[in-house]
């Protein structure tokens, strides 16, 4: 599952009392892996650009490789988030899921 919070505390983490945005529920169909600078969370501040939360509200920037797939048989698309906080997106083969 996932959720959008604010991170009040930088930790990377949804602690109690930091307001819940959104949420949802895993979905079965479909595998993330990240690669190890966003193999846990996400984190973006104010101006769109990502940041990794290390708690403190400086951080240094998060940059990483998502690759999303079918659990399925399939093909899969790989995401890699720039400094600034954009996706780029390439569909890959299913060899590489």
């Amino acid at each position: 599952g996932w959720k959008v919070f604010v991170d009040d505390n930088h930790n990377g983490q949804w602690d109690f009392g930091e307001k819940l945005l959104a949420s949802a529920d895993a979905n079965t169909e479909i595998r993330i892996v990240g690669n190890q600078r966003v193999a846990n969370h996400l984190s973006f501040i104010g101006t769109g650009e990502s940041r990794n939360a290390n708690g403190t509200s400086g951080g240094s920037f998060q940059a990483g490789t998502l690759t999303v797939c079918a659990t399925e048989d399939g093909p899969g698309y790989e995401m890699v988030l720039a400094r600034s906080g954009r996706l780029r997106m390439r569909a890959i083969p299913m060899a590489q899921c």
